[in-house]
């Protein structure tokens, strides 16, 4: 993740396979934390983690029970899987933390707030598919947000970094999913590999359409 930050190359092999896993604005959520030295980046990037889930989780609980001692059981057991992320340093708890602000906050109808949480965790691609899912939810007050949103934070590299080492990142990452090595390095069970076995051969390009459908 540190890499992200540092490795701004327009050409040639990346540093980290972060770099063309993720959106490249990852890159620059990551910069405060890779500027630190590891033993307090590294603290800093967990706890932040795990901090957005557990407000996430705190208030979405507290927006659908009213009872003190029912919100204070399942705050304790929800906070336990996020626990793991103080070890692994993944992102996936964030994107949980910020999938539940956002339907806090679509409850309160903030909807810029909502468009907010829901764009923030894109840099993984699939997170957006839970974008979709609130635009055909609330399409008016959502669509357009969205769309800005999405639009400001993708231009947010070209801000601080050549034009051609952030196209370059995104060329590597059309490469990375429609060259199927994301299936190669990470065999799951996954809709891939289902359609593969009962359906047929299908080149990774090709199953994009079908992703975005499902």
């Amino acid at each position: 993740y540190k890499l992200t930050a540092t490795g701004w190359v327009s050409c040639g092999e990346l540093p980290s396979m972060s770099c063309h896993q993720y959106l490249p604005y990852f890159g620059d959520l990551m910069a405060p934390f890779a500027a630190l030295p590891d033993r307090l980046g590294a603290p800093a990037w967990a706890l932040l983690g795990f901090g957005l889930y557990g407000i996430g989780l705190r208030r979405f609980i507290a927006d659908h029970s009213h009872d003190a001692k029912t919100q204070s059981v399942m705050l304790i057991v929800g906070l336990l899987p996020g626990f793991g992320s103080l070890v692994n340093h993944q992102a996936n708890v964030m994107v949980i933390g910020c999938w539940l602000l956002a339907a806090v906050e679509a409850r309160c109808g903030r909807w810029w707030l909502t468009a907010f949480w829901l764009t923030l965790p894109g840099f993984k691609l699939y997170t957006l598919v839970m974008a979709g899912v609130f635009a055909v939810l609330f399409p008016r007050p959502l669509i357009g947000r969205l769309a800005i949103t999405i639009a400001t934070i993708l231009l947010i590299p070209f801000v601080f970094h050549s034009t051609d080492a952030v196209i370059y990142r995104l060329t590597t990452l059309w490469t990375y999913i429609t060259q199927g090595d994301h299936y190669r390095i990470f065999p799951y069970q996954t809709l891939f590999e289902f359609w593969q076995r009962y359906v047929g051969p299908l080149e990774a390009k090709r199953f994009l359409p079908i992703q975005a459908v499902a």
